[in-house]
């Protein structure tokens, strides 16, 4: 399997911690679908969309611009390619990544029922019922985009029917558009 990963490279980056708000917004955006977290400042991406990254960090600089200079700071972005001998590596990494995003989804799920159980609440407000079906649909991303799908099926299947289990389906009719609605429909 690690032979479908030698295309691959990392963004090794440095946020100071006084700029969260800049970092958490840059996570943000590598997630979506480009790039897979190996953790808070590493991730690991596909080579072709190596101009598409560059763009990202640039336009994310360009955003916090003022930030950055109201603080005297500077991000530190570095994207560098992998190469066939540490195909292997990248290839756990990869692995490995994309299961600690998925156990998050489970994990988050569940500790957000827990506080609302506290409460008194009964259902997930609507919105963070589909944060949770967007969640659940990076992963997938990532796993497609990563040829990563049979080594997390299993766990993404768990994530899936944890989910699904707290969509409520005028929710879903609602709020999901029917690509978003294949998702829950795999369960």
């Amino acid at each position: 399997m690690a032979g479908k990963l030698t295309n691959m490279g990392v963004i090794i980056y440095d946020i100071p911690d006084t700029l969260k708000t800049f970092g958490n917004y840059l996570r943000r955006k590598l997630r979506a679908g480009r790039a897979l977290p190996v953790n808070k400042s590493v991730y690991l991406i596909n080579w072709s969309d190596k101009p598409h990254i560059d763009r990202l960090v640039e336009k994310t600089k360009e955003r916090f611009a003022e930030k950055l200079a109201e603080f005297g700071l500077r991000l530190d972005a570095r994207i560098l390619k992998y190469d066939d001998a540490s195909a292997e590596e990248a290839y756990r990494m990869a692995a490995d990544g994309l299961n600690f995003l998925i156990a998050g989804i489970s994990t988050s799920l569940k500790s957000r029922l827990d506080k609302m159980a506290v409460r008194g609440e009964a259902e997930l407000p609507n919105a963070v019922q589909v944060r949770f079906i967007k969640k659940l649909q990076e992963a997938e991303c990532l796993a497609v985009a990563f040829c990563l799908m049979d080594d997390v099926e299993i766990a993404l299947e768990g994530a899936r029917k944890a989910v699904s289990a707290q969509i409520a389906a005028d929710v879903a009719a609602k709020y999901l558009k029917p690509s978003e609605k294949s998702v829950l429909a795999a369960v």
